[in-house]
């Protein structure tokens, strides 16, 4: 029977419905404030005696315990309020000792019957919530060190290979390292062997009680490189941890010369966090010192997992954590935990250097471990911590070497899986270049502001119901189908990111703002196809399945094309482009479903709507009289060329003029930290900041609720810290400046370059699918509008000099978006229509294809508009660039899918002969015929 869903679908929409609901519900329960106890090594368990003592602690110290339980190898405590919190962590870190890491947390509060069926709320990033401030300090010395001892260990490699004698090669004090010989010969031969190879180092000669020496010094300006190596080393390495912890859109940057800032949105495990960061766990492979070694070229070690046992080891390193290019957790013959370790080229190369006159010897795999133990001492009546960093050594391998190794071998002797796992990850993320310890641990406030996420928040809402009102009035009983897939989709979104654990961010929102529009669209678009065959005379019935049969090719292309971009950039890019990414991605496949399937059952249920009286009849339709002539588009093309020019040559002229006004997010300010005498109200220091003349500035809570975080863009020093603590004491608040310092751009080098080449791999991406779904010259016209308009909305921003940050960055790939799917829809029905229009010249064709879909066009565009200015106006300064972007990209887009795609078209000649398809068997002639749907879609 016509348009009649089989039962099995009715129950795919009805439990899709009941789970997405599940599944949504958690988001609208709140976080509890709570402390988590972990063990400080991985292999170290907490118990419910471990537990029982940090309750004790807490109650003595007068702090209320919400509820406290286990989970699974870890303790979680709830607190009543964020001061709790704060105060808590210390008492429990002094009560269980150096043993267990104490971290604070954010635990949800989902009903135990939610719980139990795998429900949690969506995550929310930084800028909407906070999350949790780790502050690291890069060891510099032992970098140097580090350097010192592989340039000692090589060069005394080099002189054995040229068989050139030597005493000892020693590293001495922090530049220095000492080459002794026995005779002046065997030393001058040395010295003019690293002269030629090690020009880093300054040389002299000396001699000291009988012994010829070769002193090497360290220049300067390669102290400094090493320690901006480490920096920047580190701060890649950290990146990739976080990765590895599964953390989205986390903001990692540099303060200062030696520090770097990690904050962590939406952690549910902030003690491993803390573990995996801060661990400089590393390996040496060392060969075991032969019983007639000098005791000044060995070592001793113990194992590991057994103290009483010790080996000696020579002081040469063969390779490093460094060389390791892959690290997986495995197991070996035994059932027992180990890591198959893939070495580099310049890796395999040493170990096989090093091996193959080393068979029947025994070679060791030393794991170094860098980190910080918190101790509490009291002092006048109150706990203050102090950091001890402790260096761990150990030995967790010694085997005999078989037969000479190469790239790839294991390393066994681990004590758990967790431990094998742990050691697996940070290898694969890269070893730190030098260590790093903790100097801080806070909880920071969200970066917009509470009042500004709530006003946005509103604004979306607002929004979001005056789209459903203007869906129910324009398209009555249709507008209830419309409806009810929106609010399903918008559900159903929430639900996917829930279960996935996505979190969300501002740049999620342009991509669920995206969503929306392309959800409206899809239900547009098929209920335009409906009035169509209504106005042609044909019966409710049939116009409903007309309308989801031929809608479904444009929804089909314009949703497969974005969302080809969107999996390229969840998969090259980073931050802020993989969130906007991943909220795109789930958006298009929810809509898919919601807009096809639900809108599809939705319309048979109301299937009175269907009537032409509720489908608005086609009197009351300025798009629809047929007394009235096209609009000639095509006659304005060559005034919408010129336009097209002066704005594109216009603005790539501003662009190397004035340039972008980048934010701090890529060109790193001034962090400056302020305590306040009492609780500040935040909107009030924004306020201040500015009328004082700040425009680019973050303002949150740090900590304890007294202290503040203010971000600025402008690079300054003491003087820039005391301006502002002047700006804000001269509006009567009571405060101090604790301190101040540089940080570095949050977008590392690494994410420009992976979200730009992820960019032009989608746009070509983009171009052979519609080059071989529709024609290349359409792949052309559906690719040039995308630059077109990223270019115009830039210059914009280079004109006015607004602000470009992250957030902006995510609303021009939103815009790349809406743009594609327009145009993809406006170049579906050129080319049904090029098969379809027996006569006519391509002018007319095209015109014709313009008139047809510009009722589609204006109301897609208006309804995504009316969330953009509800957003713009009500969501609050913060985000109102975010906004202006976004209204400015779909006000050109629209422009560009109606002038910039048709004028490339008429001027790439396409014709009906670039779009003819084979006629079906037994027709006459050689007609095309119209597309349609593909064969499985007819059978669902």
């Amino acid at each position: 029977m016509l348009n009649k869903y089989p039962l099995w679908k009715n129950l795919v929409i009805l439990v899709a419905i009941v789970i997405g609901f599940i599944y949504a519900l958690p988001n609208l329960f709140p976080d509890d404030y709570a402390v988590q106890i972990t063990g400080a090594r991985s292999s170290t368990e907490v118990d419910s005696a471990v537990l029982e003592r940090a309750v004790k602690a807490l109650e003595s110290d007068g702090i209320e315990v919400k509820s406290s339980m286990l989970e699974d190898r870890d303790a979680l405590i709830r607190l009543n309020s964020s001061d709790d919190q704060l105060r808590a962590r210390p008492a429990v870190q002094a009560a269980l000792g150096r043993d267990y890491l104490v971290a604070l947390n954010m635990a949800a509060s989902t009903p135990a019957w939610l719980k139990s069926l795998g429900a949690g709320p969506m995550k929310l990033g930084l800028d909407l919530r906070g999350g949790v401030h780790f502050l690291l300090e890069v060891d510099m010395d032992t970098a140097v060190g580090q350097r010192l001892e592989a340039v000692s260990g090589q060069i005394k490699r080099e002189l054995r290979e040229e068989r050139i004698r030597y005493r000892g090669g020693d590293v001495e004090g922090t530049r220095d390292i000492v080459l002794s010989f026995r005779d002046e010969a065997s030393r001058s031969e040395a010295f003019d062997l690293v002269k030629r190879q090690y020009n880093e180092f300054l040389l002299d000669e000396q001699t000291n009680g009988g012994e010829f020496q070769i002193v090497l010094t360290l220049s300067e300006g390669e102290v400094n490189a090493i320690r901006k190596y480490a920096l920047e080393q580190n701060l890649t390495t950290i990146r990739n941890r976080v990765n590895e912890l599964g953390v989205a859109e986390p903001l990692v940057q540099q303060q200062g010369a030696n520090r770097i800032i990690v904050e962590l949105p939406g952690v549910q495990d902030t003690a491993q966090a803390k573990r995996v960061l801060g661990a400089t766990a590393n390996l040496e492979f060392r060969m075991e010192a032969r019983q007639d070694a000098v005791t000044g070229e060995t070592e001793q070690f113990s194992f590991r997992d057994e103290r009483q046992r010790n080996a000696r080891l020579e002081r040469e390193i063969i390779a490093t954590g460094n060389n390791v290019a892959n690290a997986q957790q495995a197991f070996d013959e035994n059932g027992q935990p180990q890591v198959s370790i893939t070495m580099d080229s310049v890796g395999g190369d040493l170990m096989n250097r090093s091996t193959r006159n080393a068979i029947g010897r025994r070679m060791a795999v030393l794991f170094i471990e860098f980190r910080t133990e918190t101790e509490t001492k009291m002092v006048d009546g109150e706990p203050v911590e102090t950091d001890k960093r402790i260096v761990e050594k150990g030995i967790i391998s010694l085997a005999t070497v078989q037969s000479a190794l190469g790239s790839s071998f294991r390393i066994t002797g681990l004590d758990s899986i967790p431990e094998a796992s742990e050691l697996a990850l940070l290898l694969r993320a890269g070893a730190l270049a030098a260590p790093m310890y903790f100097v801080q641990e806070r909880t920071i406030g969200p970066s917009l502001g509470q009042k500004n996420i709530d006003a946005g928040m509103m604004s979306v809402a607002l929004g979001f119901i005056l789209v459903l009102l203007y869906m129910l009035v324009y398209y009555r009983g249709f507008g209830v189908v419309a409806n009810i897939a929106l609010t399903v989709n918008l559900m159903l979104l929430i639900a996917c990111m829930s279960i996935l654990s996505a979190t969300l961010t501002l740049p999620g929102i342009a991509g669920i703002v995206l969503t929306v529009g392309m959800a409206v669209d899809a239900n547009v678009l098929i209920f335009e196809r409906i009035k169509e065959e209504i106005k042609a005379g044909v019966s409710p019935q049939l116009s409903i399945n007309a309308g989801y049969s031929r809608a479904f090719v444009s929804i089909f292309d314009a949703n497969i094309t974005t969302l080809l971009v969107a999996i390229i950039l969840f998969a090259m890019g980073s931050g802020p482009v993989k969130g906007f990414a991943v909220t795109l991605c789930i958006g298009i496949l929810t809509s898919m479903f919601s807009g096809w399937w639900l809108a599809g059952v939705s319309s048979i249920w109301f299937m009175a709507a269907a009537r032409s009286r509720n489908c608005r009849s086609e009197e009351s339709s300025p798009m629809s009289d047929d007394q009235k002539q096209p609009f000639d588009f095509m006659g304005f093309r060559k005034i919408a060329s010129v336009i097209s020019i002066i704005l594109v040559v216009t603005s790539i002229a501003l662009l190397g003029i004035r340039g972008l006004n980048l934010g701090m997010d890529f060109t790193g300010g001034t962090s400056v930290e302020l305590e306040y005498a009492q609780t500040p109200q935040l909107d009030q220091v924004r306020s201040t900041l500015s009328e004082a003349g700040y425009e680019q500035f973050v303002v949150q809570n740090f900590g304890a609720d007294t202290i503040v975080l203010v971000r600025l863009s402008e690079a300054g020093n003491d003087q820039l810290a005391q301006e502002i603590v002047g700006a804000l004491t001269s509006g009567g608040d009571d405060l101090k400046l604790v301190g101040s310092e540089f940080v570095g751009s949050q977008v590392g080098s690494e994410l420009k370059e992976d979200s730009g080449l992820a960019l032009l791999i989608a746009l070509a991406v983009v171009l052979i699918y519609v080059g071989m779904r529709f024609q290349f010259k359409f792949g052309i016209a559906s690719v040039v509008p995308l630059a077109h308009d990223v270019i115009i909305v830039l210059g914009i921003f280079a004109l006015f000099q607004w602000t470009f940050d992250l957030t902006v960055l995510a609303a021009l790939l939103a815009i790349i978006g809406y743009s594609l799917n327009d145009t993809i829809v406006v170049a579906d029905r050129i080319r049904e229509n090029f098969r379809k229009i027996r006569v006519g010249e391509s002018w007319d064709i095209i015109n014709e294809s313009i008139h047809q879909t510009i009722a589609r066009t204006i109301n897609t565009s208006g309804t995504t508009l009316v969330v953009l200015l509800a957003l713009y106006f009500l969501g609050g300064e913060a985000i109102n660039k975010f906004a202006l972007a976004l209204i400015i990209g779909v006000v050109v887009g629209t422009y560009s899918s109606i002038y910039v795609s048709a004028n490339l078209l008429m001027a790439m000649g396409v014709s009906r002969d670039d779009l003819m398809v084979p006629a079906k068997e037994g027709a006459a002639g050689s007609e095309e015929e119209e597309e349609e749907p593909p064969e499985w879609l007819n059978r669902m």
